[in-house]
């Protein structure tokens, strides 16, 4: 066990609170010893400009993903939540300082990067692109070669698709569909 990035062992049996203290006051240790992985990083490696990413593969069954599946691309293991149901599958890339979480999807070929956060029920595919601060969730689809960036905020059953392009501060909620143009 890893204690402040140094190894700790006990010799013969000894109490955990010898160890790591009340285990209680550390919720980050906590949450890494109670907290069971979905997934794993993979050695299969793609690089994009100076980043490097790994294909994920599934280490239990949840939503529609069997232990096993190989899914899409993520720089680190903070890009795609251990809980809910949210997956990255086929080519789709998750990276820089990005979140997906609670059952939301990205697949196809889109991109999820900068600070963007998509969860809820949110899908991002085809070839879209979210990324900068923005923020996707509801039951939103975002898909073709749409782009939603910057501040952007999406929420609600919004479609994004065909060659849309959503930026700046704007925020698209309710019952919605951008399908061409510019919105910023």
């Amino acid at each position: 066990m890893k204690i402040d990035g140094e190894l700790q062992l006990c010799e013969n049996e000894c109490d955990i609170y010898e160890v790591v203290g009340n285990i209680y006051d550390n919720p980050e240790l906590l949450k890494e010893v109670v907290m069971e992985k979905k997934y794993k990083l993979t050695s299969e490696e793609l690089s994009i400009g100076h980043t490097t990413l790994y294909r994920i593969k599934a280490l239990k069954n949840f939503g529609e993903v069997k232990e096993g599946d190989l899914g899409g691309w993520i720089e680190k293991e903070s890009n795609l939540s251990h809980e809910g149901n949210c997956w990255i599958y086929e080519d789709a890339k998750v990276y820089d300082d990005a979140k997906i979480y609670n059952n939301a999807e990205v697949y196809g070929a889109a991109e999820v990067f900068g600070n963007a956060e998509i969860y809820g029920a949110a899908w991002v595919f085809g070839d879209a692109r979210v990324y900068g601060d923005t923020k996707v969730f509801g039951n939103v689809e975002i898909s073709g070669n749409a782009r939603v960036y910057s501040h952007a905020e999406i929420s609600g059953d919004v479609e994004i698709y065909n060659n849309a392009e959503i930026c700046g501060n704007v925020k698209i909620f309710g019952t919605t569909k951008v399908f061409g143009g510019v919105i910023c």
